[in-house]
């Protein structure tokens, strides 16, 4: 959107795999810096230059580790030259420990230097407040939201005996807590089979090979297809009767609304 009304727009990755190239609109700049270990100042500096060279004025970085990389490349440019920071938040609690503690060291660079915090939902802002301590004026609200001329309200009817087309639109990793689908489905089938699932997204740790055992013991496996990433997520929405959400936790699911249309 932002591309689309003129301003120009350079996406930044701390990896030198191609996977995000094919998301964005042609007039936006990516780049991959490719980051060697924890804590790697050849990085810094390509990431300082990069700043500079594009006299880039606002960074939006999407974790905590992408945001102590580019506040420690901000810091060496001229204060009237340097960029502002915002810390993006996507999810509103942290699924596992490691997340915990990346959100206890980003309070800390917080209230060393003060970056403003954008959120998608309150819900967001008002955990982060009382688990955090981040101050609820440091944050920008911006709620999720989609193209509506590409994801359209669809009128899908259910009849009785009708073959129902499920869905689920989700990395598969275990944040988004496929199990509980499986399970589900698992139950749902014992009296009712007439149906078949998709399951669209990134195998992100060879997770499909842990359902597979469980998914043909309960002779659901022929039922479910695993697409992979997709180009396009609004073919196979179009085809679905209902969708699934289990995510262990979501501020404002962006895969939801545009399942709603």
């Amino acid at each position: 959107a932002l591309a689309r009304k003129g301003h120009s727009i350079h996406v930044l990755s701390l990896s030198s795999e191609n996977t995000i190239a094919d998301r964005f609109a042609e007039n936006v700049s990516i780049a991959h810096l490719d980051r060697n270990g924890k804590l790697d100042f050849k990085t810094i500096t390509a990431l300082r230059q990069y700043f500079q060279a594009n006299e880039l004025r606002a960074i939006i970085a999407a974790d905590v580790i992408e945001y102590f990389y580019a506040q420690l490349a901000a810091g060496g440019i001229p204060k009237k030259q340097r960029p502002k920071l915002f810390k993006a938040f996507h999810m509103t609690k942290p699924a596992s420990a490691k997340g915990h503690l990346l959100n206890l060291f980003y309070s800390l660079l917080f209230f060393l230097y003060r970056p403003v915090n954008i959120a998608i939902h309150r819900s967001q802002i008002d955990f982060l407040n009382n688990k955090y301590f981040l101050p609820k004026k440091s944050f920008q609200l911006i709620y999720n939201g989609i193209d509506t001329d590409l994801f359209q309200r669809r009128n899908n009817t259910i009849v009785p005996n009708k073959h129902l087309q499920f869905i689920h639109v989700a990395s598969i990793k275990p944040l988004k807590d496929h199990w509980t689908l499986f399970r589900a489905l698992a139950i749902v089938n014992q009296t009712f089979g007439n149906w078949e699932l998709q399951v669209v997204g990134k195998d992100e740790g060879q997770y499909i090979e842990t359902f597979m055992p469980f998914l043909k013991t309960n002779q659901i496996d022929h039922k479910i297809t695993f697409t992979g990433p997709v180009d396009d997520v609004r073919f196979y929405l179009n085809k679905a009767d209902i969708f699934f959400l289990t995510s262990v936790t979501e501020a404002l699911s962006l895969a939801a609304i545009e399942a709603l249309g």
